[in-house]
């Protein structure tokens, strides 16, 4: 049939062409078996990382007693998440020289240990130190990697007033100083320094030094004394009160004033006044004054000087001994510097006088009581002891007015601020009196 060949014809088209077209999934047209692989992606444990500060921060506390508020911090993991169950501790992590007196207490222990709740906080009650000033405690845990939480506390004295009595009567106590701590007097009439604790008056030791100690001084790590009686100066570990050097003078040594590396000595028979080597011992330089130095102090460049021996204020220069000015006052006490005044106790005239540093003008003569001998700033105001009339006169460093007249006992002569109470020795008495 003429028709056979015909559709033999357009089979063999049709057959080419749809070999010829791409599939219709847009494939090579070859057939091929599709593998699914399913990967799974394990998410990070959480641990800790570090610890950050939640309350507590910033409070000030009296010596020996809780703090307000206890101090919480809080434990994050190494995406900022608060974390459970981890065992913290709290210790002090940046004390003063003293550590006895530094370290911030939990209940009977130097550290306090907790668990962080759900939230990732934990807490501690400190008890502030025996120390004045500001320290720090740390929240830390073990093998921690990121920051620690930081809480800075401070202490400070309680107000109290009271009469203590020396350990022996005449003691003579003279004196006194603060290390920071406890206050220290010197006994006069015997061959011991006494140290009671300020915030109470507890008295806490007696350590034997040289014969008739007359001066006393703390330069944050030592107490220095001045043994007329022995002609030396003895260097104190203030914890243990053991002697760790002592060092000759010439003569009688009455007054000592620890700068940096040296502590100046001035001695009664003597007008060159010496700097020893605090290690050595020897001298590194000196400067003449004069005999019968009362009292000196150090206002950060120059040392001033006051002296029964012509009773003048003079000024020395303290990098070399050069002597500045002198100034004359007919009858000098103890004196003092405010930072921008020197004021000066006159003896004879039963006055307080306020001299500016800059330019030595005498601001002013102001009334006090009978014989005043010691001058203290408390950082407000000015506080006199008054030997004859058995008290101490504050007054005001603006204008010099009496603020108040407080009894000190018999014959005070020096005064120590433990920056809350001033503290007066009575040489008579022997008695130690805070106001």
């Amino acid at each position: 049939m003429p028709d056979r060949p015909i559709r033999a014809l357009l089979l063999a088209v049709i057959v080419f062409a749809c070999t010829a077209c791409p599939p219709a999934d847009g494939g090579s047209g070859t057939t091929t078996t599709s593998t699914t692989t399913t990967s799974t992606t394990t998410a990070p444990v959480p641990r800790p990382s570090s610890t950050v500060d939640v309350s507590g921060d910033g409070q000030v506390g009296d010596t020996g007693a809780a703090y307000g508020s206890p101090i919480a911090a809080k434990v994050l993991d190494q995406f900022g998440h608060p974390l459970a169950g981890v065992t913290v501790t709290f210790a002090t992590s940046d004390p003063p020289p003293v550590p006895s007196h530094a370290a911030i207490r939990f209940g009977s222990g130097a550290s306090a240990t907790g668990t962080s709740d759900s939230d990732g906080n934990v807490e501690a009650t400190p008890i502030a130190n025996e120390w004045v000033g500001t320290v720090g405690v740390s929240a830390t845990f073990s093998g921690q990697t990121g920051p620690a939480a930081e809480f800075h506390l401070t202490s400070r004295i309680a107000r109290h007033t009271g009469t203590y009595l020396t350990p022996i009567v005449p003691d003579q106590p003279v004196g006194p100083i603060f290390d920071g701590s406890n206050i220290w007097v010197a006994a006069l009439g015997r061959a011991v320094v006494h140290k009671y604790r300020a915030r109470d008056g507890a008295l806490l030791g007696t350590y034997q030094v040289g014969l008739s100690p007359d001066g006393l001084a703390y330069d944050g790590a030592s107490i220095w004394v001045a043994n007329c009686g022995s002609n030396s100066v003895m260097q104190l570990d203030p914890e243990t009160g053991t002697v760790l050097a002592t060092f000759g003078v010439s003569s009688c040594a009455s007054r000592v004033l620890p700068v940096g590396d040296v502590v100046w000595v001035a001695r009664k028979a003597s007008s060159v006044l010496v700097a020893l080597d605090k290690v050595s011992g020897v001298t590194v330089r000196s400067a003449r004054a004069t005999t019968n130095v009362e009292d000196f102090v150090y206002d950060g460049t120059d040392i001033w000087i006051t002296s029964t021996n012509g009773h003048p204020l003079m000024r020395i220069r303290e990098s070399d001994g050069l002597l500045l000015s002198d100034l004359g006052f007919s009858c000098t006490g103890g004196l003092v510097s405010d930072g921008l005044h020197i004021w000066v106790a006159d003896v004879c005239l039963n006055k307080v006088t306020k001299i500016r540093k800059s330019d030595l003008v005498n601001l002013g003569d102001f009334d006090v009581g009978w014989s005043p001998m010691g001058v203290l700033f408390d950082g407000t105001d000015i506080l006199v002891s008054n030997r004859g009339t058995d008290n101490v006169t504050r007054v005001r460093t603006s204008d010099g007015a009496t603020i108040s007249t407080t009894p000190a006992g018999l014959g005070p002569l020096r005064m120590a601020f433990d920056g809350t109470n001033v503290w007066t020795a009575s040489i008579l008495g022997g008695t130690l009196t805070s106001l």
